[in-house]
């Protein structure tokens, strides 16, 4: 009598699960290890919003500009980056991706540095992302990323809806997509910000010597950033409360930014790199005196 021994083969969906998994515990502490590193340099980019005050110990008020200074550096630089050519990932891929980001800070930081930790003016802002997208039927895609600050307590989480209205056809091997994205400000108690952003890509994507394929593509990418803060005090750390010694007399030291929303437009020019399951994006974003630089690398499953 022979025995025979049943082998179970390893599944496909299987393997591609516990990948996924190691490639997001590994970005989870890379974004850790990053976030430790910061908290080294005293969380110099955090907010402290009402060093942005006017006339503070008789009227005080808030400087408008340079919060618009502020949120809008801030904003272009939380926002979730494209990385990703015009053409949806397929219905049965997942794609993981961590990107880093930098950022300039505009011509006037000067202007709002008196609302920084720090109390130094940033030349650049440095971001990370981890974003994970996944395949839909009919050339759709959504996506969902979390982000952090470097040398902050600021973190973003949001997601993004895709449509790809024309791909992969070898007649016109051009490709468009529309992509939404919202994004919302968690880890500072003075500053609500919350970005609206909008993209419109064109691109190509072909393959080089059987080996690896290239995606370039161009992207048209307004942004909407609205933002306020909480109620702000004028003196913090003297207790001024009605009836104290340090009341100021029928003044009020408290103040506040009032919500305001501001669209920003961008340029983006990107190549997704493509070989076996991994794939690299360097990425340029253009606006009127701010541009980012992004480079992602990620999984393609």
């Amino acid at each position: 009598m022979s025995e025979t021994t049943s082998l179970t083969p390893t599944r496909p969906h299987t393997r591609r699960h516990a990948l996924l998994v190691t490639t997001l515990s590994a970005l989870l502490c890379l974004t850790s290890a990053l976030m430790s590193a910061s908290r080294a340099h005293a969380l110099s980019l955090d907010p402290l919003l009402h060093g942005l005050c006017g006339s503070c110990d008789t009227n005080p008020t808030g400087l408008e500009q340079p919060f618009d200074g502020m949120v809008k550096a801030y904003g272009l630089a939380l926002a979730p980056p494209l990385v990703a050519p015009a053409n949806t990932i397929g219905i049965n891929a997942f794609e993981v991706d961590f990107a880093y980001g930098m950022s300039n800070t505009g011509s006037t930081p000067e202007a709002w540095v008196s609302a920084l930790s720090g109390r130094s003016a940033p030349s650049t802002l440095s971001t990370t992302h981890i974003i994970i997208r996944k395949g839909l039927p009919y050339s759709f895609e959504v996506e969902g990323q979390v982000g952090y600050m470097l040398n902050s307590e600021l973190w973003t989480i949001g997601g993004g809806f895709k449509w790809a209205y024309h791909e992969a056809v070898a007649a016109f091997p051009i490709d468009f997509m529309v992509r939404g994205s919202a994004n919302r400000l968690v880890g500072s108690t003075q500053l609500d910000l919350t970005t609206l952003g909008l993209d419109a890509a064109i691109g190509t994507q072909f393959g080089v010597l059987k080996t690896f394929n290239l995606a370039p593509y161009v992207a048209y990418s307004p942004l909407i950033i609205n933002a306020a803060s909480s109620t702000l005090d004028a003196t913090p750390g003297v207790f001024d409360a009605p009836g104290s010694p340090n009341a100021m007399s029928n003044v009020s030291t408290s103040f506040v930014f009032p919500r305001r929303e501001h669209t920003y437009h961008r340029v983006s020019v990107g190549l997704r790199w493509l070989v076996g399951l991994v794939k690299i994006t360097p990425e340029f974003v253009w606006s009127p005196e701010q541009y980012n630089v992004n480079v992602s690398l990620g999984l393609h499953l």
